[in-house]
């Protein structure tokens, strides 16, 4: 059905975006503080609502846990890649 309603609208010229593709303030808000203060938690996960940092560590069940304990039962959960030693690698 809801591929059915995406061919309708493209023809039909309309800008209807299905649910689950509509992107949560909260998320875009989470994303924003990742870029200006991720790389101080190089190697961790990061549990954010929003832009609101809830907890941080390397284990992820305790991270999640902490966000869940703060009240938060679907946190934004993100893992910070450490940098690499080698970025680049030629054969």
């Amino acid at each position: 059905m809801a591929e059915l309603r995406l061919q309708w609208d493209r023809r039909n010229g309309s800008q209807f975006i299905p649910s689950e593709l509509q992107t949560d303030p909260k998320d875009e808000a989470a994303f924003r503080w990742i870029n200006e203060h991720g790389d101080e938690y190089p190697g961790e996960w990061l549990a954010l609502d929003g832009d609101q940092l809830l907890a941080h560590g390397t284990d992820l069940a305790e991270v999640a846990a902490a966000a869940r304990a703060a009240g938060i039962q679907f946190p934004l959960l993100h893992l910070v890649e450490p940098p690499r030693e080698h970025p680049y690698i030629r054969s």
